[in-house]
């Protein structure tokens, strides 16, 4: 029996930084954008790097199995030497392998993440396998062992593989974490609500809520903690999921909605390095505090703690702390804080 199966991506990660990296921001009646610029046609120096299996469904079950779940990742990897890294990663974090699955006429998807000096970072993404993904691959026999199923942003392009999964967790009573992304953005709310009826959390940020809404979060001259347009999207995902929204809103911290309160959480203080896997640690780290039964603020405590440590690493899994440590940070740090919210 698991405590928790993880489906979503499986990548080779490799982190690059150079210090001859400019981050150039440029403005126009549109808006403005940050471009991260390199010299081109020149040959570049690394200063720092870096090279580990990640995605979204290892990441988040390397958070899960640290914080003392029994573990299984549902990945689809393919041909060459990354399948063998992928399986490493697995078997480092004591991860079941069981659930994964393979395919010989592509390669393991793989991203190069350019970090910045500011420790944002730009991904160049290669879905690879990734995409192959389909129903028939998915052993849902073995699945019926597990208790919650941790849905990270899956890409596939066979189908809705996450109303797939969704539907047989309702089927067969299995809770469900959903952190939405992937092609689930090119879809409407109103299209997305046969998945969220059978889904007990969703997670996802304002710019990716925003896209499925279309609720833009307006400037406000009166300081909020929670914008009145981000309770707005909280409340329309909340009419089609069972228990919790949650929305997270890079520095300015992460919200929770239960169809009854709003909670805010704001960020864990620590030193960037990168910020690649900040999104996929709070969200398994809130989904693990709540298996166990934990109230809300702390799961977004904890959830905010965990991030902020991912995020003084180059990679997604170093970081990332187990329970015990978790609790004895937020001791240590009795005026971090998440509060309930006046609607």
């Amino acid at each position: 029996m698991f405590d928790v199966v993880t489906f979503g991506s499986a990548t080779i990660d490799i982190f690059v930084e150079s210090d001859e990296a400019h981050v150039v921001n440029i403005r126009g009646v549109e808006g403005e954008i940050d471009l991260y610029c390199l010299k081109y046609g020149e040959k570049i120096e690394i200063d720092h790097s870096a090279f580990e299996a990640g995605g979204g469904a290892i990441n988040t079950a390397a958070c899960l199995a640290k914080l003392g779940y029994k573990t299984a990742a549902a990945i689809k990897v393919g041909e060459g030497v990354d399948r063998k890294d992928a399986k490493k990663t697995l078997k480092k974090y004591d991860i079941d392998g069981s659930f994964v699955m393979h395919t010989d006429e592509v390669r393991t998807g793989f991203s190069i993440i350019l970090t910045s000096f500011e420790g944002d970072r730009t991904v160049l993404a290669h879905r690879g396998a990734n995409i192959t993904l389909k129903k028939e691959d998915i052993d849902f026999e073995r699945l019926k062992q597990t208790k919650w199923i941790y849905c990270a942003p899956l890409n596939s392009i066979h189908g809705c593989i996450l109303e797939d999964i969704t539907d047989f967790a309702d089927d067969n009573d299995i809770k469900v974490f959903c952190n939405l992304g992937g092609r689930a953005l090119e879809r409407s709310l109103e299209e997305l609500s046969k998945i969220l009826k059978h889904v007990n959390i969703v997670s996802l940020n304002t710019q990716e809520a925003t896209r499925i809404t279309g609720i833009e979060q307006k400037y406000c001259k009166k300081k909020k903690l929670i914008n009145d347009d981000v309770k707005e999207m909280m409340k329309k995902f909340k009419k089609y999921v069972k228990d919790l929204v949650i929305i997270t809103d890079g520095a300015k911290g992460a919200y929770a909605y239960d169809g009854d309160k709003f909670y805010y959480a704001p960020i864990f203080p620590t030193k960037r390095v990168s910020s690649l896997g900040a999104g996929d640690a709070f969200a398994s780290t809130f989904c693990g505090a709540y298996m166990k039964k934990e109230d809300i603020k702390t799961c977004l405590e904890l959830a905010s703690i965990n991030s902020g440590h991912v995020v003084t690493c180059y990679n997604a899994q170093d970081g990332l702390q187990n329970y015990d440590k978790l609790l004895e940070i937020r001791k240590e740090n009795p005026d971090f804080k998440a509060i309930e919210v006046d609607d």
